[in-house]
């Protein structure tokens, strides 16, 4: 399974109340990231984080 599958799966997903579909997309990635490529999965969510503390000190 890879995050493709996961991100057409929920190609039909309803979002009520304040939220758009497109704050809900980057969440999909990551979790089909997370799922479909977990030996990697730690190393991309460590540069995640890196790129945004480095991002948080710059403002």
């Amino acid at each position: 399974m890879n995050y493709n599958i996961i991100i057409k799966a929920h190609g039909g997903l309803k979002v009520e109340g304040g939220f758009s579909k497109e704050e809900f997309m980057p969440i999909l990635f990551v979790l089909g990231i997370m799922v479909g490529y977990s030996a990697y999965a730690e190393e991309f969510i460590s540069e995640i984080i890196s790129v945004r503390l480095n991002l948080m000190i710059e403002n």
